[in-house]
């Protein structure tokens, strides 16, 4: 796994409408931009004008057979160039140039124009958290005669809404590092005491009270150490092995720094592991929202009749989501009192009802070259690191075209702008000019290196795709 510091999640939307590309960039200092403001109410109009766009700039760029690709949603773009020498490997580049949108009458919250981007302390400001540099390092690499690999790049216009026709896309068209990410399910339980609420004054101790079933149905999620009390939940749950540890005891994370920042009395969670082992490769059940009763200023004299609660788990590898779901469902049938009914359904996210846990082997071809890469780059050896959040398309990836990703990239780490909240996906997001030259040059290098390094193992394939907003793909 590499280190992301200075990771953007370098996306093609960055090149479009966060001033990352316009015209050469072989050799510049300061990128030239092209505005498209992704903004409501218009988003996916606007979206569609930026994806054509990004067609003509790809073409301008030397690549070969750019063209929107039609999906159920917004459309895709793809490019490609393959004249490099015979038995050369091909990379294919994956990312995409939607954005997260504006709505105008936020504009004034902004200190610059977000689609416009300005420099300040040396830092971009505005939408600017995503650059595409591996775009400008394949241009600069074919302004100077070509490139070492084959290179294909494919840019979706939905990852900011969950990715929702990437993989009929990918599955259809067959072409051609995190080293994991957890998976996810979500679902909501419904307590129904009773059809409409009563007065306390004259039923209250006996009739049954839907919040009160409610609680004590979430309360029977968890045990007193903080593990998660359902039977079958931990199925294929992953011992943690002594590397695991290393690389959670080297990474740079200083809790007490971190519980200060979000004002926390303590850090809290399952018993038996460290924060990051419990962030990183244990699995989560979490109450995401509870509604019921009066919840409005002053009180009411109410026995409330009906009670939601929303959960949401994040799984981790070799866990099965769908058995996760099913076990979820079997342990709150058998705890619903007589006295209650109680409904269990599944919520969809981005249009998935399961997002399965991600994780990759940490020695690829992909890892290797970045992390000999990023050791130059950055002064530093990489550090390999896991991710708590979760996202379908890694596994789309490894399950239709049978790849692993390599996530590669500049600008503010994932971890960093969760913890620090540097304005990540809010506004004024800020993107260092050293990251930038920093991961143009790498780019640039990494493509090289995954060259040089694809004939040496005969373990490996010499295929390997790239994730454009900071990852890179390898089979």
């Amino acid at each position: 796994m590499l280190s992301r510091r200075g990771h953007t999640g370098a996306s093609s939307s960055s090149a479009i409408s966060e001033g990352a590309q316009g015209g050469s960039t072989a050799g510049c200092t300061r990128p030239s931009h092209h505005s498209i403001y992704l903004i409501y109410p218009d988003y996916n109009e606007h979206v569609r004008k930026a994806g054509q766009w990004l067609v003509r700039r790809l073409r301008k760029a030397g690549l070969e057979n750019a063209q929107m690709l039609r999906t159920n949603g917004l459309p895709a773009v793809f490019a490609q160039w393959t004249m490099a020498p015979a038995g050369a490997p091909t990379v294919l580049i994956y990312g995409h140039y939607d954005v997260q949108p504006i709505y105008v009458h936020h504009f004034v919250q902004w200190t610059h124009k977000p689609f416009e981007p300005a420099i300040e302390d040396g830092d971009f400001i505005g939408r600017v958290r995503n650059i595409n540099l591996a775009s400008q390092a394949v241009e600069a690499f074919l302004q100077t005669g070509g490139l070492p690999v084959h290179v294909k790049f494919l840019f979706e216009a939905e990852e900011e809404t969950g990715s929702e026709n990437l993989a009929q896309l990918i599955s259809e068209s067959q072409g051609g590092i995190p080293v994991s990410m957890r998976g996810r399910v979500s679902f909501e339980i419904e307590a129904e005491t009773a059809t409409h609420d009563a007065h306390s004054g004259f039923v209250g101790g006996s009739v049954p009270n839907a919040l009160h079933v409610l609680v004590g149905m979430v309360s029977s999620l968890h045990l007193p150490n903080s593990s998660i009390a359902v039977e079958g939940f931990y199925d294929g749950v992953r011992e943690i092995d002594e590397e695991d540890r290393r690389d959670v005891s080297v990474f740079p994370f200083n809790e007490e720094s971190e519980a200060v920042r979000l004002g926390l009395e303590a850090h809290h969670g399952e018993e038996g592991y460290s924060t990051l082992e419990r962030r990183w490769l244990r699995p989560s059940l979490d109450i995401v929202g509870l509604a019921g009763g009066h919840g409005g200023e002053g009180t009411r004299g109410v026995v409330t009749s009906k009670a939601k609660a929303k959960v949401m788990c994040r799984l981790v590898a070799d866990q099965n989501a769908t058995a996760v779901l099913e076990s979820l469902e079997r342990h709150i049938s058998a705890h619903t009192p007589r006295h209650a009914r109680i409904s269990f359904r599944p919520i969809a996210a981005q249009g998935r009802l399961v997002t399965e846990p991600y994780r990759m082997p940490k020695d690829t071809l992909g890892n290797r070259a970045a992390a000999k890469v990023l050791e130059e780059v950055m002064g530093s050896k990489p550090l390999r690191y896991m991710e708590g959040h979760s996202g379908a398309r890694f596994n789309y990836f490894r399950e239709y075209l049978g790849i692993f990703t390599t996530q590669f990239g500049f600008g503010t780490p994932d971890y960093q702008a969760q913890s620090e909240m540097d304005g990540a996906f809010r506004n004024d997001e800020r993107l260092p000019l050293s990251s930038f030259h920093k991961g143009r040059r790498a780019w640039a290098m990494l493509l090289h290196e995954i060259a040089e390094q694809s004939g040496t193992p005969a373990s490996d394939v010499s295929s390997c795709s790239v994730h454009a907003e900071a990852h890179a793909d390898v089979q």
